[in-house]
């Protein structure tokens, strides 16, 4: 949970009838979430550990599951553990979410006044009760009672309980340090109408972070009244947050203490392999989606979350944080992790505190004589040298910048005051800072210099030195389309040196450069023992059509991680009159991914999901229903009201269908998804004219989604004016030369046009991108060798 309060659970994401756009941001820390997230195209996933045993087949571990297993009072955990508990008591762990009380709130409550956005706040006590007024739902000051404090440091938070046990979490924080309220989006004027608004959807801490502020919470939607009734075993992260239930464990230890395996823990930590330590802490420390509600202790973080991989929203191309990823994803890219560090190697499970201060942590393992030692942990490779002095670091003794982590791990303020530290542990290359558009360590520091600055002094320091290819080089070459980008994903993807969670970044870009060498390194990552890699390689198969995926797919419907298995039956979905023996588990796996977005009906991106589903098996009517339900919980969730705006048309009502999106228009006028859909909704009411000028609104709206571009362009080409498609289709492959679509209509285009040269100029940029490229081999397009 670490030193702040600190919103993490990310929504399911959305498919939607829109193009993809590969994003996801926590909403919390950004308004650009609502419209990425629009337009993403990503299945949430979700099943239950007994459906795995009784239903799938599988055999029961032999100790006692999670389903038979029972929370106990913590308290009863203290006679035995008094030396933990003490650690723990004052943690920021412990004190994550609290009752008010003079003890717990840290808040100037004494008729104190904030004001912001027009509003002036005011924070006061009723007796014993915490107050605040401010502005509500519908833009006028209300008075609101305080029910939960939530965080510690540096900044505390305060959640209000609404009509129907909707906990929101005001949008005014305090700030610890310097004594004074402030709000988590000064620059941004959010007011009643705002999706950020703390009334809002967006800002509902049942769903979106009180998991991670106590121990075993479910949510316990009502989809029929819309309301909650959530509950926890207790306040706070506490002992069973992490170990599991405990009843077992009291067995045991109030019993004859006869040996059992983890002390009669499912999940026991001491002496735990990597991955179930990484985990463990990977379910609140990591940006992910839900798939249920709650978790399960004994299983593997994709049985129970969607993890989000390093996407160009919250990711630098290198791999550095760009919005907070709550220190595993930065972490899984390390050099650290492949060697089998593990969160305990550095911090104390119990205070959350790092074990060591300043560079002495660092020097555990990095040092003239030798690392620590543990099971597991590989310190083969590490070199014997005394890396705290200035010989190495360049930097008088005790400075800032002597400091391990101010070059390996810098760091950024999110949530105004909340500064986090970049987990990835990287060596500062400021040399591929201007290459790469990327922050580097140096000129974080030394703000008055620049990145070829710090380079030299780098050389200067350690010589010049001939280094490999980078990941960040990489993926700027597979995200830009650099030359050979084709032949870098097949090695980025195959190289086992390289962290899975990277791996499977550069696998989210397969479908660019479909060739046979590309559906063999998908099919290879198919079988990786990473289920990050084998859910990215079963996204990767898209590009393949459904009798194609079949064979490939059908093996991981029956594979040990339910977010594995229900994305290869969603990918199955065509092709399940074909899967035969198969079609069994597919029907099983299929209503896995039902129930699990049943699970999260309080999210319109769950009723989208299941609308996209039913669409696909053809059962129109529940399609509808999910789409109004969806429209019920956010009338302004876009992808639901593209989908709306496409049942009015195939009801035959496209007037009402264009009258929609134009009245969403006038409440988004910067939605080029929006204009998109429009744009096509013309299209299809014989409006060409003013849908292709819709088409160019969505293009100069977001002319980040190449897509929207090539539309614009086709509707130009069609409606008979293929020079002005030809140009908006140069615009288009010279701000993404990636895009593979843009390059290869564009070739037809030169073709049909009797342009030879000009078609093979682009075919020939484009063959330098993806030399393998289908489409453009040899008698398969005209003119365009």
């Amino acid at each position: 949970m670490g030193k702040a309060s600190r919103r993490k659970q990310q929504p399911p994401a959305a498919v939607a009838a829109a193009p993809a756009v590969p994003s996801s941001h926590p909403i919390f820390h950004s308004r650009r979430w609502f419209i990425a997230a629009a337009v993403m195209l990503v299945v949430v996933l979700g099943v239950f550990l007994l459906y795995q045993f009784q239903v799938l087949g599988r055999p029961a571990p032999a100790r006692l599951s999670a389903v038979h297993a029972r929370f106990v009072d913590e308290q009863r955990c203290v006679s035995c553990h008094s030396a933990e508990f003490a650690s723990w008591k004052n943690s920021h762990h412990a004190k994550a979410m609290e009752t008010p009380a003079p003890d717990t709130v840290l808040g100037n409550f004494n008729n104190a006044t904030f004001n912001y956005a027009g509003t002036t706040s005011r924070f006061y006590r009723k007796g014993t009760e915490y107050w605040v007024d401010t502005d509500g739902a519908d833009g006028k000051l209300g008075s609101y009672k305080v029910a939960f404090t939530f965080g510690v440091a540096p900044l505390q938070q305060y959640l209000i309980a609404m009509p129907g046990g909707h906990l929101q979490a005001l949008g005014i924080a305090w700030d610890v340090e310097r004594k004074t309220w402030f709000h988590l989006h000064p620059k941004d004027h959010v007011t009643a109408t705002d999706e950020l608004h703390w009334t809002k959807l967006a800002q509902n801490a049942n769903f979106m972070c009180a998991e991670c502020h106590v121990t075993d919470m479910k949510r316990n939607y009502s989809p029929a009244d819309n309301s909650f009734k959530s509950t926890w075993q207790a306040l706070g992260v506490g002992c069973q947050a992490c170990h599991g239930p405990a009843s077992a464990h009291l067995e045991w230890a109030t019993g004859d203490k006869k040996p059992l395996t983890g002390a009669g823990f499912e999940v026991p930590l001491k002496g735990a392999s990597q991955t179930t330590v990484l985990e463990t802490c990977a379910r609140c420390h990591s940006r992910r989606a839900p798939l249920a509600d709650g978790f399960v202790h004994t299983h593997r973080l994709a049985d129970d979350y969607s993890l989000n991989l390093l996407t160009q929203a919250a990711y630098e191309v290198d791999g550095h944080f760009k919005e907070e990823d709550f220190e595993y994803g930065s972490f899984a890219q390390s050099k650290m992790f492949m060697k089998g560090v593990t969160c305990l190697d550095c911090h104390n499970p119990h205070t959350g505190e790092v074990r060591l201060q300043g560079n002495a942590l660092c020097l555990q393992c990095h040092n003239a004589t030798a690392p620590i030692q543990r099971v597991g942990l590989n310190t083969q490779t590490l070199k014997r040298k005394d890396y705290d002095t200035p010989e190495h670091t360049h930097h008088p003794q005790g400075s800032p910048g002597s400091s391990c982590v101010a070059c390996h791990m810098p760091g950024k303020y999110y949530m105004e005051v909340d500064f986090r530290h970049d987990h990835s542990l990287t060596i500062p290359r400021p040399d591929l800072a201007r290459e790469l558009g990327t922050p580097d360590a140096c000129t974080t520091c030394h703000k008055d210099k620049t990145p070829e600055w710090a380079a030299s002094k780098l050389e200067a320091w350690f010589g010049k030195h001939t280094r490999p290819v980078s990941y960040g080089q990489m993926m700027h070459s597979l995200r830009t389309g650099g030359i050979g980008a084709a032949d870098i994903l097949n090695v980025l993807v195959l190289d086992p040196s390289i962290p899975p969670i990277r791996r499977a970044t550069a696998l989210e870009e397969a479908a660019r450069y479909p060739s046979e060498q590309t559906v063999k390194t998908v099919v290879v990552a198919l079988k990786d023992t990473d289920p990050a890699v084998r859910i990215a390689a079963i996204h990767a198969l898209g590009m393949l059509p459904p009798d194609a995926r079949k064979p490939l797919l059908t093996p991981l419907l029956a594979d040990a991680v339910r977010g594995v298995r229900i994305e290869a039956a969603r990918q199955l979905v065509d092709a399940r009159d074909q899967l035969g023996t198969d079609r069994g588990r597919w029907d099983q796996a299929i209503a896995e991914y039902r129930q699990v977005q049943q699970d999260l009906a309080e999210r319109p991106e769950s009723h989208v999901n299941l609308a996209g589903l039913y669409r696909d098996l053809d059962q129109q009517a529940d399609a509808q229903r999910e789409v109004d339900l969806a429209l019920a919980r956010d009338p302004d969730f876009l992808p639901a009201v593209t989908m709306k705006a496409d049942e009015l048309a195939a009801a035959g009502n496209g007037d009402d269908g264009i009258k929609l999106l134009r009245e969403a228009i006038a409440r988004h006028p910067d939605s080029g998804l929006l204009y998109h859909a429009l744009g096509l909704a013309q299209v299809r009411a014989g409006d060409r004219t003013a849908a292709v000028q819709s088409l160019k609104s969505a293009w100069q709206k977001t002319p980040d989604d190449a897509g929207f571009g090539y539309v614009y362009a086709v509707a130009l080409h069609d409606t008979g004016d293929p020079k002005a498609a030809l140009k908006v289709l140069d615009a288009v492959m010279k701000a993404h030369p990636e895009h593979r679509e843009s390059a290869l209509t564009a070739v037809r285009y030169h073709t049909e046009a009797g342009d030879i040269a000009g078609a093979q100029i682009i075919a020939g940029r484009w063959l330098k991108i993806s030399p393998s490229e289908p489409a453009l081999q040899r008698g398969q397009t005209s003119g365009a060798q």
